[in-house]
């Protein structure tokens, strides 16, 4: 299956949306995909094998939406997930969970096989939370994974097993936002490390490794930011 064009998925009030993907190509070319756009809808995309593309391109807005839009204001009570239990994800633009504040829910689960993203925004919307949890298989950022992204908003992540491999790790990316991360097993290996950017950010490592391995790393870094913390 190959989209050019904008595709939402659970829009309509009430409704429930599913994308299954289980072995071949879905593609997306143009635009964005939103998920969970509608009042009290599900929207759900699954990456049980195959291939999910997310291709570049150069038109605006492009990317992945979990969770409302930022322009949206329908799509209370929404619950949006974005799940890879095996097979491969590439998201060649920017992938954004939790994008508007009336959503009930939005996160991407990561049980099994590979994703690899430009970047990751958790809480991107104002006053939203996004989330993400790695349980197995690898996720690849190869730009900035930033927890915590948009005034009042809260990113969050958690890993109990799997590999997360990313450049740039920013926990509260954004003033007056929330960053966590809970690791309790597997790997983390990162380029620079920034906890409390712009904004508190806390890490509680508990089990699992984690490997900086590019360049400094930072925990509190701006002024007045306070509270932020490494925990090990």
């Amino acid at each position: 299956v190959t989209n050019a064009f904008t595709l939402k998925v659970g829009n309509g009030k009430a409704s429930t949306g599913t994308i299954n993907i289980t072995s071949g190509n879905f593609i997306q070319t143009m635009r964005t995909m939103r998920i969970g756009q509608g009042e009290n809808s599900i929207g759900t995309v699954k990456v049980n094998g195959g291939n999910f593309y997310d291709l570049v391109n150069t038109t605006s807005p492009k990317g992945i939406y979990i969770g409302g839009y930022p322009s949206g204001t329908a799509c209370t009570g929404a619950k949006a997930y974005f799940n890879v239990i095996s097979g491969n994800v590439v998201d060649d633009n920017d992938f954004f969970v939790g994008c508007s504040n009336v959503v009930a829910e939005s996160k991407v689960t990561i049980s099994g096989g590979t994703a690899q993203l430009r970047s990751l925004d958790l809480g991107y919307g104002y006053c939203a939370t996004g989330k993400v949890e790695i349980t197995e298989g690898t996720l690849t950022v190869t730009n900035a994974l930033n927890i915590g992204n948009a005034t009042a908003a809260i990113g969050e992540m958690t890993m109990s097993g799997g590999t997360l491999n990313v450049t740039n790790l920013y926990v509260g990316a954004t003033a007056n936002s929330t960053g966590t991360v809970s690791v309790t097993s597997g790997t983390i290996n990162v380029r620079a490390m920034n906890i409390g950017h712009n904004s508190v950010g806390t890490m509680d490592v508990s089990g699992g490794t984690v490997t900086v391995w590019g360049t400094d790393s930072y925990i509190g870094n701006r002024e007045s930011v306070a509270g932020s913390k490494l925990t090990v």
